[in-house]
């Protein structure tokens, strides 16, 4: 795991990551936290360590659905980076976990002045544009059922734990089904032992035994979520090695020597003077 536990933060080279942990603020995300209002314009934005979030939209008769979750492995607020005043959709803390907030002021400068942190956004939002266009597709087409198993394997994924903590209220507002229908699915998946139900959480038991119950969707948005590419440390843990332990002491992301500025007239300030390297520092999330 890297300094950060935030998949970009940590792949940034060393100059442009002290300078976005100059004016990061550690936040406690707590279930049912709004990160980002639609309607409303971004002050900040929050680069997951843990946890999850949702993007949320919500139709004129109250129904909601999510059409987009993530976690560490990018972070909230992408479109106001690139120039839309306000959001369309709520983003929601759905798993409770830890992040850093950064000023929305601050990384529009570094949108504007840094080819390397530039290139990371339009990278995580056309990521975050495929995924989306593709679970708005499965939503039309596909079976609860399948649905329901996909989103449980990814989420399991992108919290890289076993156990998912959510009630099947919650399952049934991210999925855009009622309740009971929640209930009727999941009841099949008890008998056969591939998931337990108990006290608000739902854990896999068996993700071989998932798997052919998934729409090809959970493929697709997978292999979008971790390219080739990435760093091995954020690829699906083995069955064997699935808990919520999993995933300490992998290797850090590699730092490119990309400087930040672009522009003569872009300053960004860094306030880490010191030459320590970053590892001995003191972790942000516990600042």
């Amino acid at each position: 795991m890297g300094f950060t536990g935030n998949v970009p933060l940590d792949s940034f080279s060393l100059p442009l990551l002290e300078s976005i942990l100059a004016f990061a603020r550690p936040i406690r995300l707590v279930p049912g936290m709004v990160l980002q209002h639609r309607g409303s314009a971004a002050t900040s934005h929050v680069f997951l360590a843990s946890g999850l979030a949702s993007m949320a939209v919500m139709l004129a008769n109250g129904v909601v659905a999510d059409v987009a979750t993530f976690g560490s492995e990018s972070m909230t607020g992408l479109a106001t980076l690139l120039g839309q005043d306000t959001g369309n959709a709520d983003c929601v803390v759905r798993i409770e976990g830890e992040g850093l907030r950064v000023p929305s002021r601050h990384l529009a400068e570094l949108f504007r002045c840094s080819p390397e942190f530039r290139a990371c956004i339009l990278q995580l939002t056309q990521r975050q544009m495929s995924i989306t266009a593709q679970i708005c597709a499965c939503n039309l087409h596909h079976q609860a059922l399948s649905r329901l198993v996909r989103w449980l394997l990814t989420t399991a994924d992108l919290t890289k734990s076993s156990s998912i903590p959510l009630t099947q209220d919650a399952l049934a507002e991210m999925l855009g089904i009622g309740r009971p229908t929640v209930s009727l699915l999941l009841q099949p998946l008890f008998e056969s032992g591939v998931v337990r139900g108990r006290r608000g959480t739902i854990q896999i038991i068996d993700r071989k035994g998932l798997l052919p119950l998934a729409c090809e969707c959970y493929d697709l948005v997978h292999r979008w979520t971790y390219p080739p590419a990435q760093n091995a440390a954020q690829q699906p843990l083995p069955d064997a090695l699935w808990s919520q332990e999993a995933g300490k002491g992998l290797p850090r992301p590699h730092r490119s020597e990309i400087g930040v500025a672009e522009k003569p007239n872009c300053v960004v300030k860094d306030v880490f003077a010191s030459s320590a390297p970053v590892a001995a520092r003191a972790n942000p999330l516990h600042a």
